[in-house]
């Protein structure tokens, strides 16, 4: 209202922050969005902590109510010795377990597999598993998790991989709801990432199929597992139920760490029925938007860095001294001869920052004290040739800087997201 205009357009910059800021701590609960609803808040009553090995069943108890409770197969890969092979008692004790079939092969505990007959030992070991799969599947009964244990060995992982592979043993043995899981020991196994991943691109080929990172948390330990679903359409919305329940009754605290999946179903031959043209939709609300939006300036995001070896080229003195040197080759201060107002703060940290005004724009620099320097350069007048300018003679002032990251953004009123370049003439689009 204060300058008369009844639109308005509004932006967040996330600044790369500042080193040695004595606030620090309070600034990290105050970023971010804020939830101030009473059922937002943490219950901070004390939980029970349970023991490691409790720990495990309650996880694999939750993560067993991802399937449909049925009749159907659970196995476990076993090292060669099965006493030790711990999972097999955990999942016989959880309530959704079903059946258990133990695969290992003793024979290939210490086998060299570069020897001379060490073939002949993993086809004896591939026949024993499929003939066990056989045995337990042949009255209709289907593999719905696969687990590999702690002590199985890689060699078993390929030799399962090589059985549950080839598409017809998949129809043959494994359930249209099926996961495969592992543990993720601390000492770097990174064969079982790689297990799971053969899982994904080579057993489950068509969506839905997801690969997921799990960590469960305590105070004093973090429990990793890898885990990779097939065939489950709502395999996302039954995870986040399970964790949720799972956080609400123990005292584990879930976390999904990265996941990967729920790309289009891949359809063989498809011919749509239908083509839609832009004609086909209702675009009036579009067309309002797009004629509401007045331009005003030119906003480019900058950040520079310099490698560590190199952090004693900067200082507070020589970023001004860059900055003042980018300043003049602008040429909406060159032709109004006008000097523009350079505030200095110093005192929030170890870096620095720097602001300056003047009637055709304005610029913020953020030194955050070590390697990084944030520039947010606003233009009155649109034009990348300007911005190109000022970023070039900032490099060639402070020449260990290089440019990490750019944006550019238009700035005005109406809902903008266009350029003025990209509206004038002002003529109906075609789409409207």
């Amino acid at each position: 209202s204060a300058f008369g205009s009844s639109s308005d357009s509004s932006f967040r910059i996330i600044a790369g922050g500042m080193f040695g800021v004595s606030t620090w701590k309070e600034d990290e609960k105050k970023r971010g969005p804020r939830f101030t609803l009473e059922c937002e808040e943490e219950d901070d009553a004390l939980r029970e902590i349970p023991s490691h090995h409790e720990n495990i069943q309650i996880v694999i108890d939750s993560l067993m109510t991802l399937l449909p409770a049925g009749d159907d197969l659970k196995v476990v890969l076993c090292g060669d010795d099965v006493q030790k092979c711990s999972y097999v008692d955990i999942l016989k004790k959880s309530k959704n377990a079903g059946e258990v079939l133990v695969m290992n092969c003793p024979d290939i505990a210490d086998i060299n597999e570069y020897a001379e007959d060490a073939l002949d030992d993993f086809f004896a070991c591939e026949k024993d598993l499929f003939d066990s799969l056989v045995d337990f599947t042949s009255g209709g009964m289907k593999v719905s998790t696969v687990i590999v244990d702690p002590s199985a060995s890689s060699t078993l992982a390929r030799i399962a991989l090589k059985i549950f592979e080839r598409e017809y043993r998949q129809d043959q043995f494994l359930a249209s709801n099926v996961f495969f899981l592992s543990p993720m020991l601390p000492d770097g196994e990174v064969w079982r990432k790689h297990f799971l991943s053969h899982i994904l691109e080579d057993v489950f080929v068509y969506e839905p199929a997801y690969h997921v990172n799990l960590a469960f948390n305590t105070s004093d330990i973090s429990l990793k597992y890898g885990l990779v679903s097939g065939g489950d359409d709502y395999f996302v919305r039954t995870l986040r139920e399970v964790l949720m329940k799972l956080d609400a009754d123990s005292g584990l605290v879930p976390d999904i760490e990265d996941i990967l999946g729920g790309l289009f179903l891949f359809q063989d031959e498809f011919e749509p029925s239908q083509f839609f043209l832009p004609k086909d939709y209702d675009q009036t609300s579009p067309l309002e938007q797009w004629n509401s939006q007045n331009p005003l300036g030119h906003q480019t995001i900058f950040q520079l860095e310099t490698s560590e070896d190199k952090m004693s080229d900067l200082s507070p003195p020589l970023i001004k001294e860059a900055l003042e040197s980018s300043l003049a080759v602008l040429s909406s201060l060159d032709s109004s001869k006008e000097s523009p107002i350079i505030e200095e703060i110093y005192t929030i940290g170890d870096g620095c920052m720097f602001s300056a005004l003047w009637t055709g724009g304005n610029v913020i620099v953020l030194w955050n004290g070590r390697v990084h320097v944030d520039i947010n350069l606003f233009l009155n007048n649109e034009s990348v040739e300007e911005a190109n300018g000022f970023e070039k003679s900032f490099i060639n002032k402070i020449t260990s800087l290089s440019t990490v990251l750019r944006d550019e953004q238009p700035r005005g009123t109406g809902n903008v997201i266009n350029f003025k370049k990209d509206l004038e003439p002002r003529i109906k689009p075609h789409w409207a």
